[in-house]
C-alpha cells in the first residue's frame, strides 16, 4: 500500500497469514524512517529559511544559501543539531504511522472508506503532534529575536491552531488525495494507473501549498508580532507569501512527493521480501515434505 497514497495489491490471505504481524510492522516502521532520513536535510534547509525570512532576519535566498552552506561545509555540526533530528522525527513518525496503518488495515480486511478514514485521522494525529512541536521550537530557534525572548514564556494558542489546520490539509494532500486524483486521471484521461499515481503523488502536496503556506506564515506572524492588528497581519502575510510559497512547493515535492514515492517503493520491497521469506519458503518446505512423504510411500 505505501504511506504516500499509492496502493499496492493486497497480498493473498494465506501469504498475509504467513508473515508475522511483528515483522510486517517493524518493516513498515523501518521503511518510513529510511525515507524520512534521506530527505530531512533538504526539508530542514527550507524550514529554517522560511522561518528566518518570515521573522525578517534575512532574505529568502540569503537564508537558503546560509542553511545550505551549513549542510555542505559543516555536516557534523548539522548532524548534531536538534533541528535536524526534529525534522527526522516528524517525517519518520508520519511515514511510519502511515505504513503501520496500511499494514493493520490490510490484516483487518478494512474496506476503502474505512482505510481512508483511519489513515487520515491516524496520520494527521501523529503528524500534527510532532509537526506543531517542531515548528514552535523552530520559531524560538530561528524567529524574531524580540519574539524569541518573549516566547520563552508561552507561544500563543492561535499559532498552534493555524499549525493544526495547515497539517490537516498537508496530510490530506500527501496521503489521501493522491489516490483519488489518480483514479480521476485514469477515468477521465485514460492515463496508465502507475503513471497517474506518481503524477498525483508529486502534484497534490505541491499544489496544496498555495493554501497551506499563507496559513503557515499567519501562524508564524502570531508568534513574531503577537500584538498586531488584523489588517497588519494580512499585510505581513501578503508581503512575505510569494517566495515562501514557491520554496515550500518544492519542499513538499520532496517531503511527500519524492518522499512518498520512495516510501512506497521501500514498502513494496519489504512486502515482496517478507512474502518470499515467510510464505514462499513455507510453500517450498511443504512441497518438499510432501514429495518426501510420497517417495517414502512408493518405497
Amino acid at each position: 500500500m505505501g504511506g504516500g497514497g499509492a496502493v499496492s495489491p493486497e497480498r493473498p490471505p494465506e501469504a498475509l497469514a504467513a508473515v508475522p504481524a511483528s515483522v510486517g510492522t517493524a518493516l513498515a516502521v523501518g521503511s518510513g524512517c529510511v525515507a524520512a532520513t534521506a530527505l530531512s536535510p533538504f526539508i530542514l534547509t527550507i524550514d529554517r529559511s522560511v522561518t528566518e525570512y518570515a521573522a525578517g532576519r534575512s532574505g529568502m535566498f540569503t537564508a537558503l544559501r546560509t542553511a545550505t552552506g551549513d549542510i555542505l561545509m559543516r555536516p557534523n555540526q548539522v548532524l548534531r543539531s536538534p533541528a535536524l533530528w526534529m525534522v527526522i522525527g516528524v517525517y519518520g513518525s508520519t511515514y511510519a504511522a502511515a505504513n503501520v496503518i496500511d499494514e493493520i488495515c490490510e490484516r483487518a480486511h478494512a474496506n476503502k472508506q474505512q482505510h481512508t478514514a483511519v489513515k487520515l485521522f491516524g496520520v494527521t494525529a501523529v503528524n500534527m503532534s510532532a509537526s506543531i512541536a517542531k515548528d514552535a521550537a523552530f520559531a524560538r530557534m530561528f524567529g524574531k529575536q524580540v519574539a524569541v525572548e518573549a516566547g520563552k514564556k508561552a507561544a500563543p494558542l492561535s499559532m498552534y491552531g493555524f499549525f493544526a489546520l495547515r497539517d490537516l490539509l498537508t496530510v490530506s494532500a500527501g496521503f489521501v488525495l493522491p489516490r483519488f486524483v489518480a483514479e480521476t486521471l485514469v477515468s477521465s484521461t485514460g492515463m496508465d494507473s502507475g503513471k497517474a499515481l506518481k503524477t498525483s503523488q508529486l502534484a497534490s502536496p505541491m499544489l496544496m501549498q498555495c493554501i497551506c503556506t499563507p496559513i503557515h506564515l499567519l501562524a508564524l506572524d502570531m508568534f513574531n508580532t503577537p500584538k498586531a492588528a488584523a489588517m497588519e497581519r494580512v499585510s505581513n502575510v501578503c508581503r512575505t507569501c510569494p517566495q515562501p510559497t514557491l520554496i515550500r512547493m518544492f519542499r513538499f515535492l520532496c517531503a511527500y512527493g519524492i518522499g512518498g514515492i520512495l516510501n512506497t517503493s521501500l514498502t513494496g520491497w519489504h512486502r515482496d521480501w517478507s512474502t518470499e521469506r515467510y510464505f514462499d519458503a513455507s510453500v517450498k518446505e511443504g512441497v518438499s515434505s510432501e514429495e518426501h512423504k510420497t517417495s517414502g510411500d512408493n518405497r
